[in-house]
């Protein structure tokens, strides 16, 4: 069929649907107005790099889609002008510096600083001490088991204390105090201060054996009750080997209470141990027995006094800890008979129960009694003092007991424990003296630490890398942490634990009190003090 007439078609044509060509004409374009409307306002990053024109077809293009490339899109990107395009200046290339740390890379994102109300709380009130006051709290009794399960096992016990718990604790290992001075008086008699030994070192076997307070308990009640029956009996006619014995005992309790975090009861031995050395000082005869001994509490005492350091007040010149110590320094003057002889032990000979030498410990106790003193003394004085103990430092040499130089891994470990000690007590004098010249030096110091810590497998003293903490710059703080790992891991010790809560606690006051004072460090030492002497330091 053909059409004639194309007129009247189109009349025909428009008389049947000039609606519908009308309504799809509005159709078309408001389609078009739409599809304008979601068009990209710029071209795609590819048709962009190749600088030609684009259609703006979304989600590709189709410029991109009939080349085969890949279209990147329209949306923001990051651009770093690092290729030179003729069009602009030319720039030196950007360059990444990483911050320089000792910490392995692998340890990175392990650990975390998390922030509590509390932390907020006490940088708000600017609060001093708090740290420690809240960890020191009075835990509740525990229940003690109708049944122990090890009472019958003291000589396996023994034998862990004998393997594993001296060596532990002493940094020396041939001349090792805490088995060949105490096991002979534990084992050599059956008298209660003997006892009282032997229970208090099963009580210390026992609570890093089972890692349960309730086995250990049942041997320190012992051990309390034997070493309370032998100081009723005849305090004025006691003997010296006597004296000793419960000495050592009282000690171990000490050692206990290190062990126990829960314990709080560690001030109070320390008392009392420094009661029987005040009471027997002048009737005990010298020997290694009493060189040991008095080392060992003047090590507990010494850190007594870092924490607490209005515990020496009411000391007079010629106190027990002021005389101990000068009797290591040879001026017999406040003895009449010398509790140490040089014979014996040389002030700068390294002892395992202290882990540096007496002389480095007898300059931790001056910097304390500096701490103490500090408001009272004119500046030109504590100045004087803080030179004379720097230079001390600066030339001290600590030496290494012949007998315990053949193992020569041993003797890099014992020498590496003993030069932390001496670089934390330089960080600990210009903490509470500082100077100018500080800033220049702290880094260095701080580094030399930190490099001795890298070199130790295990670090065992707690008061070097708490003093080390205190002082790093934030991105070594994984390096700490990574420290703190090991020793909890590999020694097992209650107040390891109890540190590293400490330590975290002051970095997260020093970053909330140090916000908008760039370039200032907040003082560590006002958040060590608490109302009693603590044993986390040990």
């Amino acid at each position: 069929m053909k059409w004639q007439d194309t007129e009247t078609n189109c009349q025909f044509i428009r008389g049947l649907g000039i609606n519908t060509i009308k309504t799809r004409g509005h159709q078309i374009q408001s389609m078009s107005n739409s599809k304008a409307k979601m068009l990209p306002k710029q071209s795609c990053w590819t048709c962009k790099r190749r600088k030609i024109g684009c259609d703006r077809a979304t989600p590709s293009c189709y410029n991109c889609i009939r080349t085969q490339r890949k279209c990147l899109g329209y949306g923001l990107q990051l651009l770093w002008p690092d290729r030179h395009d003729g069009r602009r200046r030319k720039r030196d290339p950007a360059e990444h510096r990483p911050p320089t740390t000792l910490s392995k890379s692998v340890h990175y994102g392990k650990y975390f600083l998390n922030i509590s109300l509390s932390d907020v709380d006490i940088a708000v009130s600017k609060s001093d001490g708090h740290i420690l006051v809240d960890l020191f709290q009075q835990r509740p009794q525990c229940s003690l088991t109708l049944h122990g399960p090890f009472l019958d096992h003291e000589g396996m016990l023994l034998g862990y204390y004998e393997n594993v718990i001296s060596s532990m604790i002493s940094t020396t290992q041939v001349q090792n105090g805490f088995c060949s001075t105490l096991l002979p008086m534990a084992l050599s008699s059956q008298d209660t201060s003997a006892l009282a030994l032997l229970n208090a070192m099963m009580a210390v076997a026992m609570i890093h054996y089972s890692n349960s307070i309730s086995d250990a308990i049942s041997f320190k009640l012992k051990a309390i009750q034997n070493l309370s029956q032998s100081l009723r009996t005849g305090r004025r006619s006691i003997c010296t080997s006597t004296s000793q014995v419960q000495l050592a005992a009282v000690m171990m309790l000490c050692v206990y209470d290190v062990f126990d975090r829960k314990e709080h009861n560690w001030h109070i031995h320390l008392n009392g141990a420094k009661e029987i050395i005040r009471r027997q000082r002048f009737t005990d005869t010298p020997g290694s027995s009493s060189d040991f001994l008095l080392t060992w509490w003047l090590y507990h005492d010494v850190l007594a006094a870092f924490n607490h350091p209005s515990c020496r007040l009411n000391e007079s010149p010629g106190s027990v800890s002021t005389s101990a110590l000068y009797a290591f320094s040879g001026d017999k003057s406040f003895v009449s008979a010398p509790i140490l002889t040089s014979s014996l032990l040389t002030l700068a000979q390294i002892v395992g129960s202290l882990g540096c030498s007496v002389e480095v410990l007898e300059i931790i106790d001056k910097i304390n009694m500096m701490r103490l003193h500090s408001a009272h003394d004119c500046l030109s004085t504590s100045t004087l003092r803080r030179c004379d103990l720097a230079i001390k430092l600066y030339n001290i040499r600590q030496l290494l007991a012949p007998i315990e130089s053949s193992d020569g891994l041993r003797a890099h470990r014992i020498l590496a424990i003993a030069e932390l000690y001496r670089l934390a007590t330089l960080l600990y004098l210009q903490r509470v003296h500082p100077i100018a010249e500080d800033d220049f030096t702290r880094p260095v110091y701080v580094q030399q630490a930190l490099g001795v810590l890298k070199s130790l497998d295990v670090a065992t003293s707690p008061w070097p890398v708490f003093v080390i903490a205190c002082e790093v710059d934030e991105q070594d703080r994984v390096s700490i942490l990574h420290t703190l790992d090991r020793m909890d891991n590999v020694r097992s010790i209650g107040n390891i634990k109890v540190l590293r809560y400490v330590i975290e606690s002051i970095w997260k006051q020093q970053d909330f009190r140090s916000i908008g004072k760039a370039g200032q460090r907040v003082d560590w030492l006002q958040f060590v003090e608490c109302d009693v002497p603590v044993p986390w330091f040990v």
